[in-house]
């Protein structure tokens, strides 16, 4: 016999809006999450928020302490090294694939983003920004045409809008993003792979080191 139906929206609920909640820093890391506080905040009993919690868990945004509670997950310097390093790869032999296939829609798609962006710059929109940045990404990642490696990498999604709104405390980072999208396209439209390369290699690098000025702990002295 399923879940009612009635239970199951309020797990859903309590899911998406304690996810929404640490990714935009509303929880911040290494925070302690109380199901009673919880519970009363968002309007839904405790066993959907105690579930939600324990699938959170398994996605690595929180970690259950026995007798503690739930305390959002730290950003550390693995997760930061690993992410990056995936997107590293994928990104390069999907900008190698649109180059090779001369993909006009990817292209579109992307230059129709970064206009999005720039508009949501000039607004000071961070979190809608940084949703938009992960279009931009993905509409590159499209472009492989690679199916298992596209719903790969959009399962890093909320990992990455986490990370993307750490990197996007730094002043000015925004109008630089704009920049350092402009080059990738540039990199891209003139099909040429050692440009794109360049612009993505130093984004994804500038991008991770945004992250970790915003969060200190992450580096080794």
């Amino acid at each position: 016999m399923g879940q009612d139906p009635a239970y199951r929206s309020s797990k859903e609920k309590a899911y998406k809006l304690i996810k929404q909640a640490i990714i935009t820093r509303a929880f911040a890391p290494g925070q302690f999450l109380s199901e009673n506080e919880l519970s009363n905040s968002f309007g839904v009993s405790r066993t959907p928020i105690r579930e939600a919690l324990q699938a959170l868990e398994v996605e690595g945004f929180v970690t259950l302490i026995p007798h503690k509670g739930a305390q959002v997950a730290e950003i550390s310097l693995k997760d930061l090294d690993e992410v990056y390093e995936l997107r590293l790869v994928l990104e390069r032999l999907a900008g190698q694939k649109l180059i090779e296939r001369s993909n006009e829609i990817c292209l579109q798609q992307m230059t129709d983003v970064l206009g999005v962006q720039t508009e949501l710059a000039q607004r000071h929109q961070s979190v809608e920004f940084i949703a938009a940045d992960r279009e931009f990404h993905l509409a590159l990642v499209r472009a492989a045409g690679n199916e298992r490696l596209y719903r790969f990498y959009d399962s890093l999604r909320d990992h990455l809008l986490r990370l993307g709104l750490e990197a996007i405390q730094t002043p000015g980072r925004m109008a630089q993003v704009l920049v350092e999208h402009q080059a990738i396209l540039a990199g891209l439209k003139e099909g040429s792979y050692a440009k794109f390369n360049d612009a993505i290699t130093a984004h994804l690098s500038i991008t991770k080191l945004a992250v970790g000025k915003n969060l200190p702990n992450l580096w080794r002295p």
